[in-house]
């Protein structure tokens, strides 16, 4: 019989540890402390690409991070853009429409589960968070740009990020289209 891993290895950790470091980057961000706040997300962001590669390279691979790793992303980019929409510095209509594309994703992915499948992670979804993480980095340090084509660029970048996220999508339900029709 196999040892049962335990749930709360270094790579949940680091997980976990990126979920909280949304409360004071928001924190950081509303005391008008924007690069900072950008550098404890950048930071934090940067974990997710270490988790996963570790939990990989030394067999610490648990239930818990398999699903815990891809909720938490979502999480802390869905809280940042709400952040920078109430600051003022997105339009509320983006992280409304982030949300919506995730959850039909995420129907997607819970349609392949009933069957049996499962649907992993691309090139679209790694492209679609680093440009969410950038979008989310340079929006939490405008602020601190005082004016110009930096600052006034984020409200425009977020739509364009903003639909390549939904062009990924339909991508995405086109190539598993099956599922979508089939029955459970």
């Amino acid at each position: 019989m196999k040892a049962a891993r335990h749930p709360f290895n270094i790579p949940n950790t680091l997980t976990i540890a990126r979920l909280l470091a949304v409360f004071p980057v928001i924190c950081l961000a509303r005391a008008g402390h924007g690069a900072a706040a950008a550098a404890l997300f950048v930071a934090a962001m940067l974990t997710d690409c270490f988790d996963g590669w570790y939990a990989k390279r030394h067999g610490r691979e648990t239930a818990l991070g398999l699903y815990l790793d891809p909720v938490a992303d979502k999480i802390v980019i869905l809280a940042l853009l709400y952040e920078l929409a109430h600051a003022g510095n997105i339009d509320w209509a983006v992280p409304h429409l982030f949300l919506a594309r995730e959850l039909l994703q995420n129907a997607v992915r819970n349609a392949a589960a009933r069957r049996g499948q499962v649907v992993g992670a691309n090139w679209m979804g790694k492209t679609k968070a680093i440009l969410q993480t950038v979008l989310v980095a340079w929006g939490i340090a405008a602020p601190a740009l005082r004016a110009g084509p930096l600052q006034d660029g984020v409200r425009p970048a977020a739509w364009i990020v903003l639909a390549v996220a939904w062009c990924f999508f339909a991508r995405f339900a086109w190539v598993n289209k099956k599922l979508l029709g089939a029955r459970a």
